[in-house]
């Protein structure tokens, strides 16, 4: 195989960031009242609970709007979340098959599992009912 993997898999960055570009232009041209056809979380809707995802609309409009304070309080998890895949896809088009985290290498499989570990830690927090943990609560 040739350096920098075969052709779909130096294709996949690409496709993948303009997937959001587009996003971020539907964002922009539809504005967030229009978004109300997005059902809201079963999750939430169900248990009264937050899910780590509750909020996440709201904080992309909040980013697309240029407020990225206002898109911390709706999705805290959101913002560090979005800056990590940026930049392995930055990471994947500058450098194409030569991402340090690999699927199935071991610093993926720590990323992984760390990641995992705030997501269950923001989950946790955002639900407790102190006044310190409040301010996870979606906007």
């Amino acid at each position: 195989m040739a350096r920098g993997g075969t052709a779909g898999s130096r294709l996949r960055p690409s496709i993948t960031l303009s997937l959001l570009a587009s996003l971020i232009v539907l964002m922009c041209l539809t504005g967030p009242e229009s978004h109300r056809w997005i059902p809201g979380c079963p999750f939430h809707e169900l248990t009264g609970l937050y899910c780590p995802g509750c909020g996440s609309m709201r904080a992309l409009d909040a980013l697309v709007a240029g407020r990225p304070g206002d898109a911390l309080r709706s999705n805290a998890l959101l913002m560090p979340s979005l800056a990590l895949v940026l930049t392995g896809l930055a990471v994947e088009i500058v450098h194409p098959g030569r991402a340090p985290f690999r699927v199935g290498s071991r610093p993926s499989l720590i990323a992984g599992k760390a990641f995992l570990i705030a997501v269950v830690v923001f989950t946790v927090l955002r639900n407790l009912p102190l006044e310190p943990c409040r301010w996870l609560i979606p906007a």
